[in-house]
């Protein structure tokens, strides 16, 4: 799955597979309501930087809906999936401040040396 989860997120966002961090968290089945009723549902959060247009964030959300569905089992109808936009100048990763929307490879280009050391290849 976390496998699956990096390839959708580096195929609609070109970012380096180690900037995509997965992590899964298990709730008791009791702690999950819907409309005010227990709910058997998968969450899945994804924190993408600002200003990736509608096609994009509509892409990165039915592939991350499909691939959970196509290897769980579960009905897609029991998946939800949301996309929290942040401002890339208040996230850091791999030690560096992220790049705006649109700025990746002037950003790619200054910070060459730091990618290759944590193993990024184009």
């Amino acid at each position: 799955m976390a496998e699956a989860i990096t390839t959708v997120h580096t195929s609609v966002i070109s970012v380096p597979r180690i900037f995509v961090n997965v992590v899964f968290i298990e709730y008791d089945p009791t702690a999950y309501f819907t409309g005010g009723r227990r709910a058997t549902v998968s969450s899945i959060i994804a924190t993408i930087r600002e200003g990736f247009g509608d096609a994009v964030r509509s892409e990165l959300l039915t592939r991350l809906c499909d691939s959970w569905s196509s290897i769980t089992g579960q009905d897609r109808r029991r998946v939800t999936v949301s996309l929290d936009e942040v401002d890339a100048s208040s996230r850091m990763e791999g030690g560096m401040i992220l790049p705006s929307f649109g700025d990746e490879a002037i950003w790619a280009r200054a910070h060459a040396h730091e990618l290759a050391e944590l193993g990024w290849r184009d």
